[in-house]
């Protein structure tokens, strides 16, 4: 009999990532053979029944990678609250993917798309530093001067949370219309981190578009805003 823990068999069958598995169970929204789960518990997926939010879960053995062109104006998650357009409107109905990572409404570009609950955490998790491309166009404060790019990479104290940049390259000034273009690589993704750190040293961001993640390059695999395409794990890492 092999045993899992419920949170790592809800994220490996695309229904939530494991932090939101855990939020369900502290909720109360998770049963297990009729039975309120608790944190930490295990289920044998042959044979119990789980049930979120009273839908029952089937599990899936097959794992699937998607890449995703998130347009900009589109939450990065399967649902919102607040009603605006989601991820979730350019998944097909029978497809149980999640997000990887954070990608703010008003940024577009590359977003994973998967059911390898094991893959999202290996890819979010900042111990494991993968890399994270963006391009990046903001303009600049009469305080602001190239030489604080380098306040980015050598890393910004914001609330409590050292944010830092791995590298910045690709950079351009046209003073005419006072912009500032560079491309940024990060290891982590803290909420907000770009347009957060930039607006630190007197830039205001006003286009984000992450253009790699890890080995997987978005003008490589030829997506347009909104399109969604298959692809193989070890296109990623």
């Amino acid at each position: 009999m092999t045993r899992v823990r419920i949170n790592k068999f809800l994220s490996s069958n695309g229904i939530c990532s494991r932090r939101s598995a855990d939020e369900h169970i502290r909720a109360g929204k998770v049963k297990v053979n009729g039975i309120i789960a608790k944190l930490g518990d295990s289920i044998d997926p042959k044979i119990d029944k789980v049930v979120v939010n009273d839908k029952i879960i089937i599990a899936t053995s097959k794992l699937e990678y998607y890449a995703f062109y998130k347009p900009r104006g589109v939450v990065a998650t399967k649902s919102d609250e607040l009603g605006r357009k989601s991820i979730a409107d350019y998944i097909p109905d029978e497809k149980k993917l999640n997000p990887v990572g954070r990608l703010d409404m008003d940024s577009e570009g590359l977003i994973i798309l998967t059911n390898d609950g094991e893959l999202i955490q290996q890819l979010t998790h900042p111990s494991f530093k993968h890399e994270k491309e963006y391009y990046v166009e903001a303009n600049m404060s009469e305080s602001f001067k190239i030489s604080d790019l380098n306040r980015l990479t050598k890393g910004i104290n914001i609330k409590g949370t050292r944010m830092q940049a791995k590298s910045i390259d690709k950079i351009k000034i046209e003073k005419r219309k006072n912009m500032i273009k560079f491309n940024l690589v990060l290891t982590t993704g803290y909420n907000r981190q770009i347009r957060r750190m930039c607006d630190k040293i007197g830039l205001s961001v006003c286009t984000i578009l992450r253009v790699r993640i890890g080995k997987l390059v978005l003008n490589e695999i030829g997506l347009r805003a909104g399109q969604l395409k298959s692809i193989d794990r070890d296109q990623m890492i």
